[in-house]
């Protein structure tokens, strides 16, 4: 966790050690084609032509250009119903009651998310979020493009914006793979042949399942599966949402001996109609819910305003724009410290805040589990003579569940200062040299982005390229390992901070765009590129803060 704001100025003499790794060009071509690295937000996608009216949607029950039938009532023995949705629902501008969905006894929802790798649905995120905030078990889908080739980027697409979670209420995604909507003009099988159409599908599969850790679901029907894929049998050990426009159980595709959704109907509005195979119990195994209790913890958005108020705005548990909630003043006068960074100094489980004067004394204000201005104590003094420190960090590097100092010096040498649990000017030990030439980096944050339980070091050269150095078991300069790409074009971000935003245990990263827009990076548990997944807006209206950061306060 580590303050965003900070403006360090640097010379580019180089980046040492970062410069001196090589990155396959296989990896760079996965950075540029992926998105899921890439700061911008508008180029989180690669460009492609447009999707007509939202492109296709979950609807292979009825075979191609098959009209829509009334819905029945829900198949006799498959009381667990759903629904999923597309772009197409909101024609008109209409929009869906989630609120009502769950009162007439829709238990899960399925929201189209990606086409291709261009088409985003603009409705994903609000319908998402509002069927959540039902109760309601959501997942996401990908309307398969084989025409436009890619299986490996579309699934990126799919994954970079399925907003894919372990918290109990997330549904593996689908891939929908079926005949193409009659705008395209295309052959039922998309112009692959079996063979082609087989490997682009293990293809996108195999991403998916490296992405998130579970393989997806298949959408298909029988009807378009036996013949596109030469009735292919291998996919059999995937989940299988069949769509059947029938009062019985359907004939399943080659390869599958039992569904586990079934879209039975295609309306009436909103969306086509589902019918999970099983409990409601076993619905909750199917999205992940773990039998160990979890007490997830929410980072909240701390701010310094141009008038030096210190603003907490906490996390209510939500995501995209409705993230945090309205802020808390929690302290006054906040214009002399610099940098504010917050992390849990004492072992409390709460985060504390450690700020330098314009003395070059550095302070502590610990979080007493207050409200409003009595959240944090009055300030303890931690040490004089930090004037010479261009940057200065907070985060558990040696696994102790207490927060060490990282600083940086003017001549480039970065030193760890470790806890070493007492109070006052004792509350850190004598420094370690962990490394020297970090002048290059213009940004600098601590946080345990690999889920070891150590924190690592995640920077920004002058190129706008994000690199991970892994906490590694030495000591001194044997700290950290050599760099990891994390990423490219994130020198159009003027502040980035670390923290568990969504609370699904994993560090995610927050960054502020030139514009103050304010962009969640969710850690999607993967390695080098593949670490952060593609961004969703956290809010906009953020440029005029002076200093922010995230914490458990």
């Amino acid at each position: 966790m580590a303050s965003l704001g900070e403006s360090v100025s640097t010379t580019s003499t180089g980046l040492g050690a970062a410069t001196a790794r090589r990155v396959s060009a296989l990896v760079l071509s996965a950075v540029l084609s992926a998105g899921t690295v890439a700061a911008s937000p508008s180029s989180a996608l690669a460009a492609e032509p447009a999707v007509v009216n939202g492109g296709g949607w979950a609807h292979a029950g009825s075979g191609p250009g098959a009209p829509g039938l009334v819905a029945p009532a829900a198949p006799v023995g498959y009381p667990v119903t759903g629904v999923d949705v597309s772009s197409n629902d909101h024609t008109g501008g209409r929009s869906i009651d989630w609120a009502g969905q769950a009162r007439a006894g829709v238990k899960f929802a399925y929201v189209k998310a990606t086409e291709g790798t261009g088409y985003v649905n603009p409705y994903f995120d609000s319908d998402y979020h509002a069927a959540k905030n039902q109760g309601i078990f959501v997942g996401a889908y990908h309307f398969a493009r084989p025409d436009r080739g890619n299986p490996v980027g579309q699934a990126d697409a799919l994954v970079n914006n399925a907003q894919y979670a372990n918290d109990g209420l997330t549904l593996v995604p689908f891939l929908d793979i079926e005949w193409p909507y009659a705008a395209l003009g295309l052959p039922a099988c998309w112009g692959l042949s079996t063979a082609q159409m087989s490997a682009w599908i293990g293809a996108f599969v195999n991403e998916v399942q490296a992405r998130i850790g579970k393989p997806p679901m298949i959408y298909t029907n029988s009807n378009w599966w036996n013949p596109c894929t030469g009735n292919n049998a291998t996919f059999g050990y995937l989940p299988l949402d069949v769509a059947a426009y029938t009062t019985s159980p359907p004939v399943l595709p080659a390869g599958w001996n039992r569904f586990t959704i079934w879209q039975y109907a295609d309306g009436p509005w909103p969306g086509d109609k589902d019918a999970f195979n099983g409990s409601l119990a076993e619905l909750a195994a199917f999205a992940g819910v773990s039998t160990v209790p979890l007490t997830p913890r929410y980072d909240s958005t701390l701010a310094r305003t141009p008038q030096g108020d210190l603003l907490v705005y906490p996390n209510i548990h939500g995501r995209g724009v409705n993230t945090f909630g309205a802020p808390a003043r929690v302290g006054i006068g906040w214009n002399g410290m610099e940098p504010i960074d917050a992390a849990d100094i004492n072992g409390d489980g709460f985060d504390d805040i450690l700020a330098r004067d314009g003395l070059g004394r550095l302070w502590v204000y610990f979080d007493r589990h207050g409200t409003g201005t009595s959240l944090f104590a009055p300030p303890v003094l931690v040490g004089i003579g930090w004037g010479g420190m261009n940057n200065i960090q907070l985060g558990d590097v040696t696994g102790d569940h207490r927060a060490d100092i990282v600083a940086r010096d003017g001549s480039g040498r970065l030193w760890l200062y470790p806890s070493a649990g007492g109070t006052g000017t004792t509350t850190f030990g004598g420094p370690a040299l962990v490394g020297v030439g970090w002048q290059v980096m213009n940004i600098i944050r601590v946080g345990d982005l690999n889920s070891d339980g150590k924190a690592d070091l995640v920077a920004r050269d002058s190129s706008g390229k994000l690199w991970l150095y892994p906490r590694s078991s030495g000591v001194n300069a044997g700290t950290f390992s050599g760099p990891i790409l994390l990423g490219v074009g994130w020198n159009l971000m003027n502040s980035i901070s670390l923290g568990d935003v969504n609370g699904d245990g994993r560090t995610d990263l927050v960054a502020r765009d030139n514009r103050g827009v304010l962009w969640l990076y969710p850690n999607s548990g993967g390695a080098g590129v593949y670490t952060l997944a593609g961004p969703s807006q956290l809010g906009f209206g953020w440029g005029s803060m002076t200093a922010l950061d995230l914490g458990t306060f």
